[in-house]
């Protein structure tokens, strides 16, 4: 249960690492095209 339960944590992390970065990712793309829309 112990194991088990700090497998969970850690994938929970993961998930809201990637969750994150691809987040991040997805405004860098859609910033620069709404700068080139601007300006």
């Amino acid at each position: 249960m112990g194991i088990f339960g700090s497998v969970i944590r850690i994938l929970k992390l993961l998930f809201l690492k990637m969750g994150f970065l691809a987040l991040l990712h997805h405004f860098k793309t859609h910033f620069k095209k709404y700068f080139k829309f601007i300006f």
